[in-house]
């Protein structure tokens, strides 16, 4: 059985960690068929971020309660009904399957302690980053083919890319059934969960995670409006079309190869690619704000494909090296305590960045709302240099090892 969910693992979690085909034509389907504008999309996701947050105890208690399989369970299911509301839904619909999406995704992540779990049991722990990557790996090559063939079947029915969408969360669903969970060490404690424990470097951890990944996920549903509003001006809305799934299958190309080059070189890193991890992410948003600047077609859009794209090498390698950090210092039910709590820092994140941008989308353009994300970036860039000389202090002294 141990076994049995090791192997299913990156196959369950490649096809649960998004609404395949969804992502890579979200603001298309939203402005062109659900009649949404850039406002209403951020004011969308503040609402579902915020009502998460809000719930998050709760949330928490039901997933100490019916334990980490049926959470994954639970997610799937609300991960579904996203899908087919998104579908048949109008505007109230619409931000329901939002905020499902939202919480849905939070029970997913629990998934992460069934597999450190099973791999504890078979005595293969460090095999973490290697399992969890290759799952990273076959999500980025899902989304790669997807953004191939989604602009054919989008030109062919608005709505095919959503009934495949529909079908992929179904898959993740049943195969949710399949992961089982093994009770070992604190797992099998009974009772009221202990009291976390906040550490100077999981503080700073929190901080990393409330700015870094959500710059990433909120900051790419704006450059992507921004390129569209910006090649509608040129180009009729079947080539824009075609262009934005560009964007994304260069960013899931690039993820793809990212993905793959951490899972074999991970054990190799040093402390300081945090550092270049941050300087990138600077990068990326800059290169987007210079693109629009140049008011050059094929100039700009390439300089926003290659900005974007770039934003996306960065998410699993941080995502699974601070996942790793955090699941070698919490055992049992405070890991899976810490993994939420990661979780609701991004979701946390998620909601003040789609916050602020709802609010600058009141007064200016999305020029401006992606200028202050890439401004943003710097602050992420000066935690995770802090992060770095936390992590090398620390080894120095022998209190962090095998960390990355």
């Amino acid at each position: 059985m141990t076994n049995r969910t090791v192997k299913i693992y990156p196959w369950y979690s490649s096809i649960s960690g998004d609404l395949l085909f969804f992502v890579a034509i979200n603001t298309v389907y939203l402005t062109t068929i659900k009649n949404f504008d850039a406002l209403q999309i951020s004011l969308m996701n503040t609402i579902a971020m915020a009502f998460t947050i809000l719930m998050r105890r709760i949330f928490l208690k039901v997933i100490f309660l019916i334990g980490n399989e049926n959470s994954i369970r639970l997610g799937s299911g609300l991960l579904l009904l996203s899908g087919i509301f998104y579908t048949i839904g109008q505007l109230y619909l619409i931000y329901l399957a939002c905020v499902l999406y939202t919480v849905g995704l939070f029970f997913i992540e629990v998934k992460v302690n069934i597999l450190k779990n099973n791999l504890q049991l078979l005595n293969r722990e460090n095999d973490y980053m290697k399992i969890d990557g290759k799952s990273k790996f076959i999500f980025s090559l899902y989304t790669c083919i997807i953004a191939i063939i989604v602009p054919f079947m989008y030109s062919f029915n608005e709505y095919f890319p959503m009934f495949a969408c529909i079908f992929c969360a179904l898959i993740a669903f049943i195969l949710s059934f399949f992961l089982k969970d093994c009770k070992v060490n604190e797992c099998s404690n009974l009772g009221k969960p202990l009291k976390f424990k906040f550490s100077k470097l999981f503080l700073l951890i929190v901080g990393i995670m409330i700015l870094f990944v959500p710059l990433i996920v909120r900051g790419s549903t704006y450059i992507k409006l921004l390129a569209q509003d910006f090649l509608e001006i040129y180009l009729e809305i079947d080539v824009v079309v075609y262009l934005i799934s560009g964007m994304v299958l260069l960013s899931r190309i690039v993820r793809m190869i990212s993905a793959f080059a951490f899972s074999k070189y991970c054990n190799k890193l040093s402390y300081n690619s945090f550092v270049y991890m941050g300087a990138i992410l600077f990068l990326g948003f800059a290169l987007v704000i210079v693109g629009f600047l140049l008011n050059s077609l094929w100039i700009s859009y390439v300089f926003m494909l290659v900005g974007f794209s770039i934003l996306f090498g960065l998410m699993d390698p941080l995502q699974l090296s601070i996942k790793n950090i955090i699941l070698n210092n919490y055992k049992g039910k405070q890991a899976s305590n810490a993994i939420t709590i990661n979780y609701t820092a991004i979701t946390f994140g998620q909601l003040i960045l789609s916050g602020l941008a709802t609010l600058l989308l009141l007064g200016i353009n999305l020029f401006w709302t992606v200028t202050i994300f890439c401004a943003i970036s710097l602050i992420a860039l000066a935690l995770l240099i802090k992060l770095c000389f936390v992590l090398k202090s620390q080894s120095d002294v022998g209190q962090a090892k095998d960390l990355i």
